[in-house]
């Protein structure tokens, strides 16, 4: 974890200070395995601008695995976003993922992840969300500090 965290400060830092705007994200993460197909995933995030925190999110989804390549799951997360008014407005997000991977081949890893959402603000009405991610990585780490380079591109459709 150290070893992680360092290395992203590392490479992050120079190219923040060189685009004149940089953010912070920190995220937890921990999928401990239930039994019985069962995992369940317990994630939270803060993000920081250069002055301040802006947006907090906690989320879990539970997941039920098929096999190893398909695991299904509905979830749930909480955000908070700092709006321009400086306050803190909140946002209720159920959810439903799907995940698709491929075997590794050659040290590569496809995965696929469809997520539906329903995107639910306070001072707005409810709707819609498809997000559709897809990554391509390396499957085993590399040098002592288990490198994994990936390629992730995200799609996102409102209603």
């Amino acid at each position: 974890m150290i070893k992680r965290f360092f290395f992203l400060l590392l490479f992050n830092v120079p190219l923040a200070v060189f685009a004149g705007k940089f953010e912070y994200w920190f995220k937890q993460s921990i999928e401990p395995e239930l039994g019985a197909g069962f995992s369940i995933k317990l994630q939270s995030e803060e993000k920081f601008d250069q002055h301040r925190l802006y947006d907090t999110e906690q989320y879990f989804v539970l997941y039920y695995s098929f096999c190893d390549y398909l695991k299904l799951g509905p979830g749930y997360r909480f955000v908070r976003e700092r709006g321009d008014n400086g306050h803190f407005a909140t946002e209720h997000r159920p959810m439903f993922d799907i995940l698709l991977s491929t075997p590794s081949w050659m040290n590569l890893k496809i995965d696929s992840r469809t997520r539906i959402e329903i995107r639910d603000k306070a001072a707005s009405q409810a709707y819609m969300r498809y997000r559709q991610r897809f990554t391509l990585g390396i499957d085993e780490g590399y040098t002592d500090f288990d490198l994994k380079p990936y390629i992730m591109f995200e799609m996102f459709f409102d209603d």
